[in-house]
């Protein structure tokens, strides 16, 4: 059964157009209304979501200096699509970079692992255990990983951990993408980002095939 085209439906419309009429209805009150009814409920976590064309660097910078997670960018000339996922419109987060050792991680198999342990340090300068990290590896990262976290274990982690896995000595040390640190130091939301400097204390043994002799 065919829909019938509803000319007055909102969602065929780009947000360009939408905007043209919140306008139009802001001229007969209405947005004028339900903004003082907002005022009326005093609560500071209900505001009115205001639009911004233009600026989009600087509105996001806002944001992130009040404390807020990030902004919703949206192309001007795109439609809403309900149920679909498109790039038209992205959620822009914040991110810090914070820099961490690894000192143990969570096995996944024999041979590889499911998560890094990592340590950090806080506002005075100790070093603390500040969560886990399972994203942001590719296949060529993951195995230059391992090769670390294979060949330097050991019993005990090097500071106090509430984490469970097994332990290495510190010498691999990396950048982490994370929202923010929460109050007790931990990492939100957080996303591997690269290594940046990797202490060997011996060279670390490699497997070499024997040669077989001539016969």
């Amino acid at each position: 059964m065919a829909v019938p085209f509803d000319p007055t439906d909102p969602r065929h419309l780009t947000p360009e157009q939408r905007l043209d009429k919140l306008t139009a209805l802001l001229a007969t009150g209405m947005r004028r209304a339900l903004r003082s009814l907002v005022a009326k409920a005093n609560n500071s976590r209900l505001i009115m979501s205001e639009g911004v064309i233009g600026d989009g660097i600087q509105y996001f910078e806002q944001a992130v200096s009040e404390g807020l997670e990030g902004v919703v960018a949206k192309r001007l000339d795109s439609t809403y699509q309900p149920g679909k996922r498109t790039g038209a419109w992205l959620k822009i987060k914040r991110c810090e970079l914070v820099q961490c050792v690894v000192i143990g991680f969570v096995p996944k198999g024999k041979d590889d692992f499911g998560s890094l342990i990592l340590a950090a340090q806080d506002e005075g300068g100790e070093l603390q255990c500040v969560g886990r990290v399972g994203t942001g590896f590719d296949c060529r990262l993951r195995g230059r990983i391992n090769g670390y976290l294979w060949s330097h274990q050991t019993p005990q982690p090097v500071i106090p951990c509430k984490e469970k896995g097994l332990w290495v000595t510190p010498g691999l040390y990396c950048s982490v993408k994370c929202m923010e640190r929460t109050a007790d130091g931990r990492l939100r939301a957080p996303a591997f980002g690269e290594i940046t400097h990797v202490h060997e204390t011996e060279e670390p043994k490699r497997h070499r095939p024997k040669r077989r002799k001539p016969r």
